[in-house]
């Protein structure tokens, strides 16, 4: 009877399941794309994935967009910033 009771495993614990971090990644992509318009989108390398994506500001027409996208490279050349569209729409 020992051995029978040293041959079981031991109940292997339970870990909720994490979402993976390119799953966070889109979500914050997702959060920080506009119903409509256009949004001048900021990345801090220095955050979690998931986290990283910040709204600048937001614009009507893409052209404001990409005038305020080079003005804001042109003050802070180090940072990435991207235009984000509703869904559905690429930036040229």
């Amino acid at each position: 009877m020992t051995s029978k009771l040293l041959a079981r495993e031991a109940p292997k614990p339970e870990h909720p399941k994490r979402e993976s971090m390119m799953s966070l990644m889109a979500k914050n992509a997702e959060q920080c794309r506009p119903k409509k318009g256009f949004n001048l989108v900021g990345v801090d390398d220095y955050e979690l994935p998931g986290e990283q994506l910040f709204v600048i500001k937001s614009f009507q027409d893409l052209d404001e967009a990409k005038e305020a996208e080079a003005a804001y490279l042109k003050k802070h050349p180090h940072t990435t910033v991207y235009v984000y569209g509703p869904k559905g729409t690429v930036k040229e």
